[in-house]
């Protein structure tokens, strides 16, 4: 797949208006999306991956060898109370060595053995759209994204230690759940300073350079602000509600889907507050 050409359509000399096609290279994509900071990553995997064939082998390629790697699952206790049990940590290993590399192997965070261990009691195969009842998950993204997606394909191993996973279902919504999150914000940030945006149609750059970097502090301040976790709750819940109809399941309530009516505000307070970790002000682009 990788081997593919990318074509685009470029106007010919011979005829106004005739698209000739111009062959990209595998290497001159992989050196685009190189150089792309991290940051842009969920653009990059829904947009240029929906590009072709080529554009999608690259991304895929991108995010195996340099964002899995950075990738962790953590799985909580399913508990309301405040004390809650230690998490456990599961860092990426590898990936399948079949030729479509589809499953994502993680294993104890540097051979972390003590306490609850998820791979011992989780087995499956589980309804994607309910995977655990005593747990909650986390997918973190280092600097990038964070999120509790489904876990297509999940299976426990006990005897190595490991789970694994579908690992392009998981991304996609991770990213694409990332997006949201960013695009609401970019809203409430408009709404508060209406005077700092361009005009649509303005030709140029959106704002002045000085207006753009009050926007970006804008914008990384109101994800700071605790009152940001109902937004994630609020993109969480439609990105669940989704899973519901897509499973053909009745959506009843989030507390009956998390197990109790505090635990969906504790586990997007749990997003919330690993999101701290994540960029400066000035890499925000959505403003």
């Amino acid at each position: 797949m990788a081997n593919l050409p990318t074509t685009v359509a470029i106007p010919s000399n011979r005829e106004p208006g005739a698209p000739e096609t111009l062959s990209l290279p595998p290497e001159f994509i992989a050196r685009m999306i190189e150089v792309v900071p991290d940051y842009m990553m969920p653009y990059v995997w829904w947009k240029l991956r929906s590009v072709c064939k080529s554009w999608k082998a690259e991304v895929e390629k991108a995010f195996r060898e340099k964002y899995l790697p950075t990738t962790t699952i953590t799985f909580h206790i399913n508990v309301e109370t405040e004390t809650v049990a230690r998490p456990f940590v599961y860092e990426f290993s590898r990936v399948s060595k079949r030729s479509d590399a589809a499953r994502a192997f993680f294993r104890p965070y540097r051979g972390e053995s003590r306490g609850f261990q998820p791979h011992e009691t989780l087995r499956g195969p589980f309804p994607v759209h309910r995977p655990f009842d005593n747990l909650f998950h986390q997918v973190e993204m280092a600097n990038i994204a964070v999120s509790d997606p489904a876990l297509e394909g999940f299976i426990a191993d006990h005897r190595q230690q490991e789970i694994s996973v579908l690992w392009t279902p998981m991304i996609s919504q991770l990213m694409a759940e990332e997006i949201r999150i960013r695009r609401r914000a970019a809203e409430m940030v408009a709404a508060r300073f209406p005077g700092e945006t361009a005009q649509e149609g303005t030709v140029g750059p959106k704002v002045h350079s000085r207006q753009a970097a009050n926007l970006k502090f804008q914008f990384w301040m109101l994800q700071k602000d605790e009152s940001f976790v109902d937004v994630i709750c609020d993109v969480r819940e439609s990105r669940i509600r989704k899973q519901y109809e897509k499973c053909g399941v009745e959506f009843q309530s989030m507390g009956e889907h998390d197990g109790g009516p505090m635990m969906p505000r504790k586990k997007s307070l749990t997003s919330w507050s690993t999101r701290f970790r994540f960029r400066s002000p000035a890499q925000y682009m959505e403003v």
